[in-house]
């Protein structure tokens, strides 16, 4: 809250906006919210009316997630409550009240709306998780694709304005002071991350994790991945039959919700896996999205358990170190070959039963 007090006081210069922690890096989104809450915790002094809202935040983070697995039919019901069970995720929400909670609760709800076939509210609210939080641009790829699979080329470019429109929106008194510091400062491609809080890399050398090839090689890694994955799993036939199908202009209709969540749970997975750093908080950015990823796997239902299980204990040793970052990323890797070996949920739902074929006319018979 210290990041938005400059707000407060007058300034919308991003240079001019820092707290203890370093200078403000956050999108516009992130201004708001927290300016809102300064305002209500008595300008930041009441920590305790801070950690209920959060908490309220997290019950309604809950709900969402549980609304999104109930209109999908890949976890079975008895494994709802893994949604509940981390150790972390609690501290993350009600303890340490990072704004990686806000991002994750307006990305759910996000696609809780696009399963209900509201888009434009859905790319709207998206925009806004971006607004807070920028590490939701790791499910950009897959709600790039579903956008062009429901709806074609032309329709896409509609719904992608809504989310440039809300971009727009949040940071005009901030472009309109400086716009240098805003574009550079919340979103800034090229910050260094501190290894000491890594919990990912850990097994990597500290001077190999600070440079900058290092970072340049995750992002080819993420982005070939990507396109694996949108080439083989999220378009069966290959991106090349795909662009060049006639429905590619004007979209196929409606798609399957287990399609849809698989799609963007596994776009940010990806991104999750060869991501630059994770920090503690992190851990909410895919938490949520686990039990899914583990269900759409081939794996026994022991593995499942013994995999989400490590990787919460893992997110748990503070401070890490190079055993457990390693152990991570294998689980990690784990995971992401079970989703590409394992059959892939349908863009579109089939009947459960082959249609019938209509009785041929007595002409026919005779014939």
């Amino acid at each position: 809250m210290q990041e938005v007090e400059g707000v407060h006081n007058g300034s919308f210069d991003y240079f001019d906006l820092k707290g203890d922690t370093g200078p403000l890096v956050y999108p516009g989104a992130f201004v708001a919210i927290y300016y809102i809450l300064y305002l209500i915790t008595g300008f930041g002094s009441n920590i305790l009316v801070a950690q209920c809202l959060f908490a309220l935040l997290y019950v309604g983070t809950i709900y969402i997630v549980l609304s999104i697995y109930k209109e999908t039919k890949t976890l079975p019901f008895w494994a709802i409550f893994l949604v509940c069970i981390s150790r972390r995720i609690h501290s993350i929400f009600v303890l340490r009240l990072f704004n990686d909670c806000f991002a994750m609760f307006f990305l759910y709800l996000s696609i809780y709306y696009i399963l209900k076939e509201r888009w434009n509210l859905g790319c709207l609210l998206y925009s806004i998780a971006v607004g807070v939080k920028m590490n939701v641009l790791l499910f950009a790829p897959g709600l790039f694709i579903l956008l062009l699979q429901r709806f074609g080329v032309k329709e896409t470019i509609n719904k992608l304005s809504i989310c440039a429109f809300v971009q727009i929106g949040i940071s005009v008194p901030f472009v309109y002071t400086n716009y240098v510091a805003y574009l550079t400062r919340s979103f800034d491609l090229g910050r260094v991350f501190i290894y000491f809080w890594s919990v990912n890399w850990k097994f990597v050398p500290e001077d190999v994790f600070l440079r900058k090839e290092f970072g340049l090689f995750l992002v080819g890694v993420t982005l070939s991945v990507w396109v694996l994955f949108a080439n083989n799993k999220w378009m069966p036939r290959g991106i090349v039959k795909y662009v060049t199908h006639p429905k590619f202009f004007s979209g196929f209709g409606s798609l399957n919700a287990d399609y849809v969540v698989s799609v963007l749970f596994v776009s940010n997975f990806i991104g999750v896996v060869f991501s630059r750093s994770l920090h503690y908080q992190f851990y909410v950015w895919y938490f949520h999205s686990l039990p899914h990823l583990l269900w759409l796997t081939s794996y026994h239902v022991v593995i499942k358990l013994l995999v989400l299980l490590s990787i919460e204990i893992i997110w748990n040793v503070f401070p890490s170190n190079a055993v457990t970052s390693l152990v991570l990323f294998v689980l990690h890797l784990v995971l992401l070959f079970g989703l590409y070996q394992a059959p892939f949920p349908r863009p579109v739902s089939l009947p459960d039963k082959p249609l019938q074929s209509t009785p041929k006319s007595k002409k026919e018979k005779k014939k």
